[in-house]
């Protein structure tokens, strides 16, 4: 376990790319989903480098272990967003994993559909967002958005 806490750590810190290389598919995903947003009146999601870190880690994480979950290797969203030094008063988390490439659109669609994910989409509660997108060898297509909310009680600068 110590061993995958420092793969994550030096992922997290080092080898993600910042929102300044997002990838135009990320972009369109942040669009597609605030588009969402506008259409319910809710404020639009803001890019966070740090919930971006984690949520390309956790694309990245998936497709190297070929599995869809929230918990890969023991580690949560709880954990992984609390190791990114982001401190928080809510965070939500939507996966998904595609065989083929597919738009942005049709990613924010699959998500839209779940009704646990459009709950996540629509918090108004929720201000920022991290997007990460990964291919795994065998040609899956996994894709992150963490969403979060900042405390700023706890010493945030």
């Amino acid at each position: 376990m110590k061993k995958f806490n420092l793969f994550f750590r030096i992922i997290t810190l080092i080898a993600l790319p910042s929102l300044a290389v997002a990838s135009a598919q990320e972009v369109e995903i942040l669009n597609q989903t605030n588009l969402k947003r506008a259409q319910k009146n809710l404020k639009p999601l803001k890019l966070n480098d740090k919930l971006t870190q984690v949520a390309c880690a956790q694309s990245i994480l998936m497709a190297k272990t070929n599995s869809l979950s929230h918990d890969v290797h023991g580690q949560n969203l709880t954990y992984r967003v609390e190791n990114s030094g982001y401190t928080y008063q809510a965070i939500a988390e939507n996966i998904a994993l595609s065989s083929h490439p597919i738009p942005a659109n049709a990613v924010v669609k699959m998500w839209m559909n779940s009704s646990s994910h459009r709950r996540n989409i629509l918090n108004h509660r929720l201000d920022e967002i991290g997007i990460g997108i990964s291919v795994a060898s065998n040609g899956g297509i996994y894709y992150t958005q963490v969403f979060g909310r900042r405390n700023y009680k706890k010493g945030w600068k």
